[in-house]
């Protein structure tokens, strides 16, 4: 899907509906009460064995409009060999899961067109594509409850994307995305007070109309869309369904999963709904109870498909060749 790009869209004042229109502006209070609780947390997430810095990031006093850790913008990304440590989660994962192994499951995850099929056999034909441009993302909440739940996954995404890609994440303020230049992505939380909103905002693009209308239907959490990516402008649109998800654990799942997922990986793992469905692979529960970060699974694949042996545009046959190759040569040799 193309569309004609835009350096930014402002979306108009939501109006009506039951539920409560949001305020672009996150109370003082509560960006201090959140830089108090990521301090209790940090030594909490600190025990991944594959995150190699989380700092407590500050959260600033207007919303959203920027989200900094203390050294941002300062990490030198180098892709490295796999670790031993690595290599035994490979191990592990290749024995635990009897149709499928880690190499499978990666090249799947990269190339699938169909998020609905278990393999690759007919699936599998969407050239590699990874972010070049440092990461933009917008939220459109639909009420102010999410808010904080967009923030808390924001805190570990962006620590993810830094430490797996080399790329910095900044955040834009409340009901301004940017949808045109830069590395793009934009959340739209999608109820019935706020669906004809988007609607008439791309009233010029089909295929979004039909997917903004899907978005609030029953069997539908949420899910993303990737026009055209160029050198300029790599957007992606998730719209999450606040209509019948519309919790704070949805919200912050939705937010983490589609963020990932416009890293490059874009398909679920095999057999898997979401990157968070299976105990064995999802990271621990953070800040609360309900609340899954990233697991070692997403820390390795990440960090795999950033590095320069996979090439944007290449084909399923060579990403699952290369990667099996660097397992062999890494890890078993």
């Amino acid at each position: 899907m193309s569309y004609a790009a835009r350096d930014s869209w402002t979306i108009p004042t939501i109006q009506g509906g039951k539920r409560r229109r949001a305020n672009p502006l996150v109370p003082l209070r509560l960006a201090q009460n959140k830089a108090m609780k990521c301090e209790k947390e940090a030594n909490r997430l600190s025990l991944f064995r594959f995150n190699r810095r989380i700092p407590c990031l500050a959260f600033v006093a207007f919303g959203i409009a920027a989200i900094v850790s203390p050294d941002a913008g300062s990490a030198q990304f180098e892709a490295k060999v796999l670790s031993k440590a690595e290599c035994e989660f490979i191990e592990t994962y290749d024995q635990e899961n009897d149709s499928y192994n880690f190499a499978s499951d990666f090249a799947y995850m990269a190339h699938t067109l169909d998020l609905t099929a278990d393999d690759c056999s007919e699936s599998c034909s969407a050239p590699l594509r990874k972010r070049t441009l440092d990461i933009d993302v917008s939220f459109v909440p639909s009420e102010d409850a999410q808010i904080e739940a967009f923030l808390q996954a924001l805190v570990n995404f962006e620590l993810f994307a830094e430490d797996t890609t080399g790329l910095s994440v900044t955040i834009r303020p409340l009901l301004e995305p940017n949808v045109g230049k830069g590395g793009t992505i934009v959340f739209f939380a999608v109820d019935k007070s706020n669906m004809q909103v988007f609607l008439e905002l791309f009233s010029g693009h089909t295929s979004l109309n039909r997917l903004i209308r899907a978005a609030i239907l029953p069997d539908t959490t949420c899910f993303a869309s990737f026009p055209k990516w160029n050198d300029v402008s790599e957007p992606a649109l998730a719209f999450i369904n606040a209509e019948h998800y519309g919790t704070p654990e949805k919200i912050a799942s939705c937010v983490r999963e589609e963020a990932f997922n416009s890293l490059g990986l874009v398909g679920d793992p095999q057999g898997d709904q979401s990157l968070f469905t299976d105990l064995r692979w999802r990271g621990p529960e953070w800040p609360a109870p309900g609340f899954f970060v990233y697991g070692d699974r997403d820390y390795v694949m990440m960090r795999l498909l950033y590095r320069p042996d996979f090439e944007i545009g290449q084909g399923y046959e060579e990403t699952l060749s290369e990667v099996n190759e660097i397992i062999d040569l890494e890890c078993r040799r």
